[in-house]
């Protein structure tokens, strides 16, 4: 088994089509007991049939619920999102539904603490502003499938943390709803660039890269954004010498 090098929303495995374990995240190490290198010892009897009927029809995205076992629980449910390569290899990502029930409960609580302590008027105003910033955010980073097999998301304004954690966790969905050899992120409307953001994007394009297993690049790069872009050294992970018209005429010939 190898240990994949960089960090990814939710915990991560890769699997051979016999059950195998190739690959694993931090994230998944810190979880599961990943000592027998096989997917089988991680899964609960009851939810054994339901990775059996993927493997059946290996090749469709998927995700579902199971219940899997970790070092702290013989029984915890998570939805399973599993995606797959040319050689029937499963790649799989793993979200605690427990996890998210105690956000939810967390934000209730909030709420109820906010609203015994400020006026209902202002409250509902500010909601209101938070939820049209969080829009906004989502808005500066739509995915835009040009066709079957490429990607398109153009960024826009400044470059922040919060912004391109929002903008991954939409286009990690999408992307695991589709077979995308060729993602291109356009950096032509970008404005300052968060040294946080940068890496949040760094962190992004490396998804990207392990779910699809195809190739990102990193388009519209002006001189302004060549040194901070290369100070972190994206030159490794990415091509960034490319316009949107060079690689869909490279795409087509």
């Amino acid at each position: 088994m190898q240990l994949i090098d960089f960090e990814l929303p939710l915990p991560f495995l890769k699997a051979n089509n016999t059950g195998q374990i190739i690959s694993y995240s931090y994230q998944a190490e810190e979880i599961f007991d990943l000592s027998q290198g096989v997917l089988l010892n991680l899964i609960d009897e009851g939810s054994i049939k339901k990775f059996e009927n993927a493997r059946a029809i290996a090749g469709k995205n998927m995700c579902f619920e199971a219940n899997l076992k970790t070092k702290t629980s013989q029984i915890t449910l998570f939805d399973v999102y599993i995606t797959w390569d040319h050689e029937h290899n499963a790649y799989m990502q793993f979200a605690v539904k427990e996890k998210d029930n105690e956000r939810l409960f967390e934000k209730l609580q909030e709420l109820q603490n906010r609203l015994a302590a400020t006026d209902f008027e202002l409250y509902e105003k500010k909601e209101m502003l938070e939820r049209t910033l969080l829009r906004l955010d989502e808005l500066s980073g739509p995915f835009i499938p040009l066709s079957n097999s490429i990607a398109y998301i153009p960024l826009f304004g400044d470059i922040t943390q919060e912004k391109i954690s929002i903008i991954s966790e939409r286009c990690y969905h999408a992307v695991s709803n589709g077979e995308y050899s060729l993602n291109l992120i356009d950096v032509t409307s970008v404005g300052y660039i968060y040294d946080d953001g940068v890496l949040k994007l760094k962190e992004m394009i490396k998804g990207l890269r392990l779910i699809t297993g195809g190739e990102v690049k990193l388009i519209g790069m002006s001189p302004k954004h060549t040194p901070i872009f290369h100070k972190y050294n994206f030159e490794s992970i990415v091509e960034t010498n490319h316009s949107l018209s060079k690689v869909l005429n490279m795409s087509v010939s």
